[in-house]
């Protein structure tokens, strides 16, 4: 049988039905008053909701869609389907189409219904009505209640929906009802007055409607379909109409559909009968069902009682009260088999309109099983594409099981492989049984490839481990015999990534891991081989093998045609790429990559990725110093995952964890236990190492008796894992308990172990890794000489504080140089001035540093840089610079404290407050006459590359050189007079050469170091300082030679005979 995708659909379902309105002015008009865009009509079927809402746009004249729903509506892939049908056939949005509906908006439609919504806004007609007609059939899907909540935030201004239902609005519009952007109708607005009753009795051609109104209302109370019913009965039965009033009471009770369906004739009701299975019909269906050839006259009559609804093309529809009584007086009245040749027909006639969707539901709903089992089957592999997974399933489900094909089996399963994986899991295996009966090995594995995936994305254990699912039913040889290139990539990223959360120890992992980087060479799909791509970059991230990020990159990079991806591929490539910034501790590329995230989830709807990147910018903000901000971020992230995806949620369970660890806060050994406990629930051995080490980083800061045991259980784990992360924290968790209890020679081996492994596997980037472990233990490396380059790389990722000593062999985050010229550095790397706001940017951070570690008052520092603005204007600009310089070095280094401006030491490592505690050392020595102050001053200009600020000229910076200069040439001096005094002559001019490379024109230092160059008989040194004293520093001076100079010059030309 031929495929039969669902149709665009009937005009019946989504388009505005035509009838005669009789004119509600009262009502339409406080409609039209109200402040809502949203209107909730709600009363019993058959209380003019439908009439109300005709008559409502008839007096507005504005565009409109019109959408009637059903039980198969609350798949939500069918209601926007149709839903967007309607709007295309009402015409209210020109030259628009709805985004796709893919099966990654399954686990969030949430997110679909903002980007279907977003999609519509700029397209709508401003003044457009939307119509939502009996959505009582699908009020209570959970997705329904998020489109009522995101369509209050997105729907245009001047744009109105109309809801009609026989149920109360759900709880989440109470917010939109007490504000009044919605408006509910109940019943007692929608009852008739004895006015409009009489009114609709003329309309319907009732005679002395006038007459007639007064009994009919009392009888009726208002109630539309039972006036329509009335009238017709009246018309029907015009010698009862002397005494209607007696038999009005009875007519209204449950015998009133019964009384007016026995006034038709039989030719009426032999056609009522035939077309009541159709949910909508046409005039030659209605005689081709029935027989009866004068069905176009019966049909006029219908539409002009009321109890038939006609559509544009010609199309008509009972009335939905009236229909539902024929369907069950048919079941009572009629014998089975004409009422099935009807049904069996109506079932071919929506088969010949293109409207599969129709057929199957009647098939399935009068028992024509066999029928309706070969159309689902045909329809299956449409319907999962098409993300209408709960139709699909539904269907399925309403066969019996002896009717099940193979392929039935196999689209149960996969229509509910993101929603329950146990139930999944058991159709995909009735599947490979039956394809395995039947030596269909191809379509086998395609079962067995998605029987393995259910492993890596539930969160409920299951009977069965993956482990005896391969054993049992792969052979060694059987995958190299498959042909299909896509299913081989299918099938071993399946396994692969099952066998690397469940049983990443197995003998057979590396084999199919392997399996996995070898299908990115076949000529595979781009979406499969950038799942593969994106599950190894997710578990390499996990496991700790840091170092593969780039090499997947690469990978992902050399894929052809990247721009053609599908949108889950693209938000699959993006999440590779934010992984790898987040392990380079590239906190700059970070947040943009995450923008273009961003934008992919929204412009795609597809949002169950958003959970890693949430945890990969929120740990960025950590690593950068701003533990708030990332904490912040989490939670949002957290209060927005309705994405129900289990792996998405342990992801962010871990951030949490570490974050709180972070803080120092009791509360991350309970995250832990959770993440732990749950992976031990769900028999994934990846998560319940995760839940461990976090267990045991949180027992280390609580200081808990049985950490010892606790590590011991996690090497353990992460040996018979083989996960590098695992045995990394149990290294370093032993070294740092070990040394925290003043063994550190027995903490050493630990610490060499966990340092070489980290090396191996990152560039200083660790999962869970917390500053209070971290700290101490690298400055125990840098101590002990213990893998410095790893502690060092450490330090930088972590943004380590100093221990209180701040020792000069610690890394910092942030290091500024002035002396030699001005340099910045983060991370090691230099930043660069570009552009006129990071110029001024730079010049704040030479003024601070210049005159650290004195705090430097902002008043002072706005008077200098903007002398042109007034006080407000330039403490304005200065703050706002300050704000600036924050997100260019990624770091706030900045202390404010009492009007004072001053760099952290935590984080920012100067030459100028280095060389302040080395001068107070050596002022001190000089005066104690210590013999350790030419090691001082030696050390001292070690770090002096030169002048403070060489080759700038402003006058702060000028007035600040010559406080150096004055306070270095007093010390060096001085220290050089006592070396000479000690008979270290030669080692004093040394000093002074040196001391003289650093202020080229001081003239004591040139004095000094002729002086002393003429005692230790080093008279060519000696003038070769005066000769470039003479040449580069007299100019500069504008002086003579000093007398004293000149006379030291002499001396040394006699060689010192004087």
């Amino acid at each position: 049988m031929t495929v039969v995708k669902y149709s665009f659909a009937s005009s019946a379902k989504t388009s505005r039905p035509v009838a005669h309105v009789v004119r509600r002015p009262a009502v339409v008009e406080a409609m039209k008053q109200s402040q809502g865009a949203l209107f909730w009509l709600v009363a019993p079927a058959g209380s003019g909701k439908t009439s109300l809402c005709l008559d409502y746009l008839q007096d507005r004249g504005c565009p409109s869609a019109w959408v009637r729903l059903d039980e198969a509506d609350r798949d939500p892939a069918s209601f926007f389907y149709y839903l967007e049908q309607a709007i295309l056939s009402g015409g209210i949005a020109s030259d628009w189409r709805a985004p796709t509906f893919l099966p990654e908006h399954l686990q969030a439609p949430g997110a679909y219904t903002r980007l279907f919504l977003r999609s519509l806004a700029p397209a709508i007609a401003p003044d457009a009505c939307l119509v939502l007609d009996d959505a009582y059939n699908c009020q209570d899907a959970p997705f329904f209640g998020e489109f009522l909540r995101i369509v209050q935030d997105e729907l245009p201004p001047g744009v109105h929906i109309l809801i009609c239902s026989r149920a109360a609005p759900p709880a989440v519009c109470a917010k939109a009802l007490a504000y009044g952007a919605m408006v509910e109708i109940d019943s007692a607005r929608l009852s008739f007055s004895q006015e409009e009753t009489e009114r609709l009795l003329a309309v319907l051609g009732v005679e002395d409607a006038a007459g007639k109104s007064e009994a009919v209302f009392e009888a009726s109370q208002g109630w539309a379909v039972a006036i329509v019913l009335m009238a017709t009965w009246l018309q029907r039965r015009p010698e009862a109409a002397r005494n209607f009033e007696e038999h009005l009471p009875n007519l209204v009770g449950s015998f009133l559909a019964t009384e007016v369906f026995e006034a038709y004739s039989s030719p009426e009701r032999e056609l009522l009968l035939a077309i009541c299975w159709l949910p909508y019909f046409r005039e030659d269906w209605a005689a081709s069902l029935s027989g009866v050839e004068t069905a176009g006259e019966i049909i006029a009559r219908l539409v002009a009682s009321g109890l038939v609804y006609e559509y544009s093309g010609r199309q008509y529809s009972l009335h939905r009260l009236f229909r539902t009584f024929l369907r069950e007086w048919a079941c009572i009245n009629v014998a089975e088999e004409k009422r099935l040749q009807w049904v069996d027909q109506s079932v071919l006639l929506m088969l010949s309109d293109d409207d599969a969707d129709v057929a199957v539901e009647l098939a399935l709903k009068y028992g024509l099983f066999e029928r309706a089992a070969a159309l689902i089957e045909n329809q299956s592999a449409d319907l999962f594409e098409e993300g209408r997974h709960q139709t699909l399933e539904r269907w399925i489900e309403s066969l019996p099981q002896h009717l099940h094909t193979p392929w039935h089996d196999y689209w149960l399963g996969l229509s509910l492989f993101t929603r329950d994986a146990a139930r999944s899991r058991e159709a995909l295996l009735r599947a490979y049984v039956a394809f395995s009966d039947s030596d269909s090995r191809q379509n086998r594995y395609m079962a067995l490839s998605w029987i393995v995936s259910t492993y890596a994305l539930n969160n409920l254990k299951s009977d069965v481990p993956l482990v005896e699912v391969l054993s049992e039913y792969i052979g060694s040889d059987d995958y190299e015999r498959l042909t299909d290139d896509n299913l081989r990539a299918h099938l071993a990223q399946a396994v692969f990534s099952g066998l690397a959360l469940t049983d990443p120890g197995h003998p057979d992992f590396c084999l199919w891991q392997q399996r996995s980087e070898d299908a990115l060479a076949l000529p595979a799909s781009q979406t499969i081989k950038i799942r593969i791509l994106a599950w190894l970059a997710i578990l390499s991230f996990l496991s700790g093998r840091y170092r593969r990020m780039d090499e997947l990159c690469a990978l992902l990079d050399g894929l052809p045609d990247l721009q053609e991806l599908s949108p889950h591929a693209q938000v699959l490539a993006q999440c590779i790429r934010a992984l790898a910034m987040l392990v380079h501790a590239d906190h700059a590329a970070l947040p943009l990559a995450l923008k273009q995230a961003r934008r992919l989830s929204t412009e795609t709807g597809i949002i169950n990725l958003d959970g890693i990147n949430a945890m990969a910018y929120a740990v960025s903000r950590v690593l950068a110093g701003d533990v708030e901000g990332g904490g912040a971020i989490l939670q949002e992230a957290l209060a927005a995952n309705h994405t129900k995806h289990y792996f998405m949620g342990v992801t962010l369970e871990l951030a949490q964890s570490w974050i709180t660890a972070w803080k120092g806060s009791g509360s991350s050994l309970q995250f832990a236990h959770i993440i732990r406990q749950t992976g031990r629930d769900s028999g994934l051995m990846m998560h319940e190492i995760l839940g461990l080490t976090s267990e045991c980083i949180a027992a280390a800061l609580l200081d808990l008796p049985d950490l010892a045991a606790r590590v011991a259980e996690l090497r353990r784990l992460g040996n018979s894992g083989s996960i590098p992360y695992a045995a990394i924290h149990a290294e370093l968790l032993d070294a740092w308990r070990l040394a925290r209890a003043g063994d550190e020679e027995a903490a050493v081996p630990f610490l060499e172990t966990g340092l070489k492994l980290l090396r191996q596997q990152s560039e200083g980037f660790l999962t869970s890794a917390v500053p209070q472990i971290l700290q101490p233990l690298c400055a125990l490396a840098l101590r002990r000489n213990i893998e410095p380059d790893t502690a060092r790389a450490l330090i930088r990722v972590f943004g380590l504080p100093p221990p209180p000593d701040f020792p000069a062999y610690w890394t910092y985050p942030v290091q500024i140089r002035c002396f030699g010229g001005f340099e910045l550095l983060i991370g090691g790397r230099s930043v660069p001035s570009q552009g006129k706001s990071k110029h001024r940017q730079m010049e704040l951070i030479r003024m601070i540093a210049a005159h650290a570690p004195t705090p430097l008052a902002m008043g002072l520092i706005s008077e200098i840089l903007w002398p042109d603005s007034e006080g407000d204007a330039a403490h304005h600009a200065l703050e706002t610079t300050l704000s600036r310089l924050r997100t260019t070095l990624g770091y706030n280094i900045f202390i404010v404290e009492h009007g004072a401006v001053s760099l952290d030491r935590q984080f920012c490592w100067l030459d100028t407050v280095v060389a302040h505690e080395a001068m107070l050392l050596l002022e001190k020595q000089v005066k104690q006459k210590d013999r350790g102050m030419a090691a001082t001053a030696q050390t001292l200009l070690d770090l002096c590359r030169g002048e403070l600020l060489f080759g700038e000229g402003a006058a702060w910076i000028v007035a600040r050189r010559e406080y150096w200069n004055s306070r270095m040439t007093r010390a060096f001096s001085a220290v050089a007079a006592a070396l000479v005094a000690s008979g270290a002559a030669i080692a004093a001019a040394r000093l002074l050469a040196r001391a003289l490379e650093i202020n080229p024109h001081s003239e004591l230092v040139v004095h000094d170091l002729m002086d002393t160059c003429l005692k230790a008989d080093l008279h060519a040194e000696g003038l070769a300082a005066y000769q470039r004293f003479c040449r580069f520093s007299l100019p500069v001076l504008g002086i003579a030679v000093p007398e004293k100079i000149e006379l030291l010059a002499q001396r040394l030309r006699k060689g010192g005979n004087e």
